[in-house]
């Protein structure tokens, strides 16, 4: 059944057995990828297996949210419900139907342990983390261009992006990209609320550092038909750039804590 068990990733193979059957393979302080389920119905059978952890958001009166398009860029590390400031509407667990996935030498799906990297992370800036609110600058989704009707920066939105769930610290962030390309909507402007602009790079700049280091990061491919389990409370995720722009097609479920 398991065929890879390694640093923050298990790779369950089900042999065309039942998906109901991997629920005691998956482990909350790894990520899950389960291939070769059965392919009686493999849609229903993923939604069933999202909702035996927990409630699951909804999305028009749907469960899943299907992220449908072509695109090269690569999609820094974050977790998902870093805009909500809710905190009980933030995930716990998120579940991937791989549709279709292209073959590509590149794209590789990326995750990266935040306990890890808040272990690695310098006191003084965890200090600065516990005690300011991060600050997101001009932002209206990582999709949406947003139009600035004035020279002045403004703060769509701010919250504590390291904050503690059931006694375990845990980031809840965007973190910058190294490299901008034209494709990407929002330009990664971040600041904390009593630090100015270039010290919260600095700052920000570190977490990036740390969070893809080998001590915190792994990198995997995905194939069409594969289905992927995240504690979005324990791994911030991402994902490298196609070379080319391709298309690709998964559907996500997002299981509240």
């Amino acid at each position: 059944m398991i065929i890879t068990d390694k640093k923050y990733l298990r790779v369950i193979d089900l042999k065309h057995k039942k998906l109901s059957s991997s629920k005691k393979f998956i482990l909350s302080n790894k990520i899950s990828i389960i291939k070769n389920f059965s392919l009686e119905d493999r849609f229903v059978s993923f939604v069933n297996l999202s909702k035996t952890f927990g409630q699951t958001l909804d999305y028009n009166k749907k469960p899943y949210f299907q992220l449908n398009e072509s695109s090269q860029q690569e999609i820094g590390f974050h977790t998902d419900g870093v805009s909500c400031l809710e905190y009980y509407k933030i995930p716990k667990y998120l579940f991937f139907y791989v549709e279709k996935w292209p073959t590509n030498n590149k794209g590789f799906f990326k995750v990266s342990s935040t306990q890890k990297i808040i272990q690695m992370l310098p006191k003084k800036y965890l200090q600065i983390l516990k005690t300011n609110k991060l600050q997101y600058l001009n932002y209206n989704g990582t999709h949406k261009k947003f139009i600035k009707t004035t020279n002045e920066d403004v703060v769509s939105f701010q919250k504590y992006c390291l904050r503690k769930v059931n006694e375990r610290w845990t980031l809840d962030m965007f973190l910058p990209l190294e490299k901008m390309s034209k494709d990407v909507k929002w330009e990664y402007k971040m600041k904390f609320e009593n630090l100015c602009l270039n010290e919260s790079v600095e700052i920000l700049e570190k977490i990036r550092q740390i969070a893809e280091s080998e001590e915190c990061a792994i990198e995997f491919p995905l194939s069409s038909g594969d289905i992927m389990i995240i504690n979005n409370e324990r791994f911030f995720h991402g994902r490298n750039e196609f070379d080319a722009k391709v298309k690709r097609s998964l559907y996500r479920i997002q299981v509240l804590n």
